[in-house]
């Protein structure tokens, strides 16, 4: 048994006063011309500036990144697809799909994520799931298991239906995970892409319609347009500067032109605006506990670092926390390299992730021979400190 304070270790550190949400951040001059924005850090999530962020909104074609990721994680490229009449008869947006016409699983998936193509998304749904219906249902899944709690879909495309929204934040989770996917990541980086277009005088081009990655902004790198009446112009777009990634989402922009100088002028906001800052060091002792029956102390370090994002501006405030956890179950022995708790990091309430606290030393439980050996150590202390004095 250990003790209870090695059964449950918890301590919380206020790190760092950052408040990007309520100080310098909040005064991006004048607040973005839309009625719903977030910009956050791409690997841990940390929110940087956000505006009506929560709101649940018509997002159109955005609706595509869930789309490709539930396809991506439950089809083959190389699947063929058989097109129905309700995906070639969708309308509005699209690659021309002929009823009866085949084509890859990847050749549909540069048709969503470049041309937001609607027939392909129709198209990719009934061939993953059966029906639009179903695929609904394991976007809506999809959705729940990583956090988008305010994300409702109905279709694959976007198209306007009461039922049917997002919010900036829930798109911006949706955004981070999606690029995890490699081949997600390569098609909304790509600015066009040609697929064969049989029985046709020329192949199909595909143009992405992000205009930052072709007119505005040589840092873009995705993610994904809408436009419907309804919901306005609405992009979420990522890019990378400094080795630091960034997520943008703008919802309702009140034109094309205002999105994209918007979203290029939030990104650069968060770009100029903040610098990595580590809180959390490799090798660095989080904790040196005495186990009960343990014959040493534990020395808990973190496997490796974490860092955040700091405004430049030293002015700002917001709460950056660590709360480090020892693991409750463990055992004696503890080998060196064990997985013996963790360090949370949060913003706020919000977690922005966790680094494993591994055992720096072997900790044995103690035996009646250490227990002789130490009491036999300090009488050979002893007597050498009276037999040095008496040389003295």
């Amino acid at each position: 048994m250990l003790r209870k304070i090695f059964v449950c270790f918890l301590i919380t550190i206020s790190l760092l006063n950052i408040s990007a949400l309520n100080s310098w951040a909040a005064q991006i001059n004048p607040p973005v011309n839309a009625t719903s924005a977030i910009l956050v850090d791409a690997k841990t999530g940390q929110i940087l500036y956000q505006q009506n962020a929560n709101e649940k909104r018509a997002i159109a074609s955005t609706t595509k990144m869930m789309t490709a990721i539930v396809v991506l994680e439950n089809r083959k490229l190389d699947e063929i697809v058989t097109v129905s009449q309700q995906a070639s008869d969708t309308g509005e947006e699209e690659m021309y799909l002929a009823p009866g016409e085949q084509r890859s699983v990847e050749d549909l998936i540069y048709g969503i994520l470049l041309k937001s193509a609607n027939d392909a998304a129709i198209a990719l749904a009934e061939h993953t799931a059966g029906s639009v219906e179903k695929f609904a249902e394991m976007m809506n899944a999809k959705a729940k298991a990583i956090g988008a709690n305010n994300t409702n879909f109905t279709n694959p495309h976007g198209l306007n239906d009461v039922n049917h929204y997002s919010t900036a934040y829930d798109l911006a989770l949706m955004g981070r995970y999606a690029l995890g996917n490699p081949k997600f990541a390569q098609v909304v980086a790509s600015r066009i892409a040609t697929i064969p277009w049989p029985g046709n005088p020329y192949q199909r081009t595909l143009e992405n319609h992000n205009k930052l990655l072709k007119l505005y902004y040589p840092y873009a790198t995705g993610i994904k347009t809408g436009y419907t009446k309804q919901a306005g112009h609405s992009l979420a777009a990522s890019a990378k500067k400094n080795n630091i990634e960034l997520i943008s989402v703008i919802l309702n922009a009140p034109n094309s032109q205002t999105l994209f100088s918007e979203s290029r002028r939030l990104l650069e906001f968060g770009f100029k605006g903040f610098a990595k800052k580590r809180v959390i060091y490799k090798k660095k002792l989080y904790g040196a506990l005495k186990p009960k029956k343990g014959d040493s102390k534990l020395k808990a370090a973190a496997e490796n670092n974490f860092d955040v994002l700091t405004a430049n501006d030293k002015s700002t405030k917001n709460e950056i926390t660590t709360s480090v956890v020892v693991n409750k179950n463990l055992k004696l022995p503890i080998i060196k390299g064990q997985k013996v708790g963790l360090v949370e990091i949060k913003q706020r309430s919000l977690s922005l992730g966790t680094i494993n606290l591994k055992a720096e030393n072997t900790v044995e439980q103690k035996s009646i021979f250490s227990k002789t050996k130490r009491i036999t150590d300090k009488i050979k202390n002893w007597l050498d400190t009276i037999f040095a004095k008496d040389f003295l």
